[in-house]
């Protein structure tokens, strides 16, 4: 997996480096060339993105889809899904109760 994640990124961002010097080079002398350039960083991006979620959803071993945490309300089946790895987790959204983030994770 590894090296998938390695030739997926590696790859596609160095063809994206490469396409930005060239975009940087144009914006003066050529801008159509430029924008059109701009956009194929973005759709190139956009690929490398849908690859990474692809991989990491695989990893996660939840398919194609990353639901991520959107709510509050989504937060406690995340937690529940990290349980079995042998995470300890425990939230309780009533408490009110916030600590300092270097008090977390020790």
């Amino acid at each position: 997996m590894a090296r998938e994640l390695h030739d997926i990124v590696g790859h596609r961002l160095s063809g994206i480096s490469l396409m930005a010097s060239v975009v940087a080079r144009q914006t003066a002398s050529a801008p159509g060339e430029a924008r059109c350039g701009a956009l194929e960083i973005r759709k190139q991006s956009n690929a490398i993105l849908d690859d990474l979620r692809r991989l990491v959803g695989l990893l996660r071993g939840v398919g194609h889809q990353d639901e991520g945490v959107k709510s509050l309300d989504t937060l406690s089946g995340l937690i529940e899904t990290a349980r079995p790895t042998g995470a300890c987790v425990d939230f309780d959204p009533r408490s009110g109760e916030r600590r300092d983030a270097s008090s977390l994770g020790g």
